[in-house]
């Protein structure tokens, strides 16, 4: 009897479990044509971003913006932010920036990337990039946190400073905003300047 009553109990598990599966994934194909359809255009100093109507605004000023998940509990963020230093060599502000934090990226689950045409589309951005780095995948953060981190790096040619760009959540939660933070990099576009009368 109780081998049935067993039986039964996984069979349900497993049931709820695929169908939990099916529900997710429906919620998560809708959330990317709700993306499309009704993202915002925000302004960030030479860039037009794409945001998702669901993100909500922590911080907004001229270099920088947060955003955050604020009809959920999802321990995640991105920013978006514009740092006015001079800078010869991005991959040192980079490590500088992660030492800082105390962010240890696993080796084997990150992914290191300098070329800009493989996250961002517009090749009229890309053409005035100089230098861009980014690393994505999990790591450790002030010893004990463990994180999923999308960060970029960039200086364009005519600029004296760099962008800092990242998506910060928690392992968990990385694949659940981490690619709408990467549409709006790879849908970034360049504002129109408007023409003086």
């Amino acid at each position: 009897m109780n081998s049935s009553l067993d039986l039964l109990l996984q069979w349900s598990l497993l049931i709820g479990g695929i169908i939990f599966l099916i529900y997710m994934a429906i919620v998560i194909k809708e959330e990317k044509s709700s993306y499309e359809d009704e993202a915002v255009k925000v302004a960030f100093k030479n860039f037009s971003l794409l945001i998702p109507s669901w993100w909500g605004i922590l911080k907004q000023e001229e270099n920088f913006h947060e955003y955050q998940r604020t009809d959920t509990r999802y321990e995640w963020f991105a920013r978006y932010e514009y740092i006015n230093e001079e800078v010869t060599e991005l991959e040192k502000k980079l490590e500088a920036y992660l030492d800082s934090e105390h962010i240890y990226f696993d080796e084997e689950e990150t992914v290191f990337e300098t070329n800009p045409e493989h996250f961002i589309r517009n090749r009229e951005i890309t053409d005035l990039i100089e230098q861009a780095i980014r690393v994505e995948g999990t790591a450790t953060e002030k010893v004990n946190d463990r994180i999923y981190l999308d960060i970029i790096f960039m200086k364009l040619k005519n600029e004296n400073g760099f962008y800092r760009f990242q998506s910060h959540s928690s392992v968990l939660n990385g694949a659940v905003e981490g690619p709408y933070f990467e549409e709006t990099i790879n849908q970034m576009t360049l504002q129109k300047k408007k023409a003086s009368v």
